[in-house]
């Protein structure tokens, strides 16, 4: 049934949805970078206050550009080294996490908001992702290259995460409580 709902929307709601997104996903950025105790939290936060539906393309841009620059200096997202590694990893299982919340709620996945690649029959799933990325951006860049990420189904009823940064095999950093009802808890 939802997907009945997500067809029919129109392009000022999902431009409103769309805008939506954008601002979670920058004002989670400067989340992240405070987080980690990084420069420029003031300026993605500014940025976040900005975003509208007229700017919403600009809006993302800008602020990802300097948020990869203030969250690690020097990265190239198309390098291959453990930061990056760490982080396409991540935002791998981040999009399947998602993937599979958004067919059990009924929606259909090649529908997007913004993404509409007809090649693409997870275009809803890579709008969806914007927000939760800087999730995993902490995770990446506690401990790039030898950090494990693991997830943990507790329950088959209801979808419990549990997610680790291990460094060492003895040593565990819980990051998201065994309270939280799903990934998606991070900084809503």
């Amino acid at each position: 049934m939802n997907h009945v709902i997500q067809i029919a929307l129109d392009a000022a709601a999902k431009n409103h949805i769309w805008t939506e997104l954008i601002t979670r996903k920058t004002e989670n950025q400067a989340r992240a970078l405070a987080l980690l105790g990084r420069d420029g939290t003031e300026k993605n936060m500014h940025y976040a206050e900005d975003v509208s539906a007229e700017n919403v393309d600009a809006r993302e841009a800008s602020p990802a550009n300097d948020y990869f620059y203030y969250l690690h200096p020097g990265l190239n997202r198309r390098n291959d080294d453990p930061v990056n590694s760490c982080l396409n990893y991540g935002y791998a299982v981040l999009r399947n996490a998602i993937i599979r919340s958004a067919i059990l709620v009924g929606f259909q996945l090649s529908f997007g908001l913004h993404h509409d690649n007809y090649l693409n029959v997870f275009n809803l799933a890579d709008d969806l992702i914007k927000p939760w990325r800087p999730f995993v951006d902490i995770v990446a860049m506690k401990n790039p290259g030898t950090g494990i990420v693991r997830v943990l189904r507790l329950t088959e009823k209801q979808y419990e995460s549990i997610w680790y940064l291990t460094s060492a095999p003895d040593q565990q950093e819980e990051i998201v409580g065994r309270n939280s009802t799903s990934l998606f808890d991070f900084a809503l």
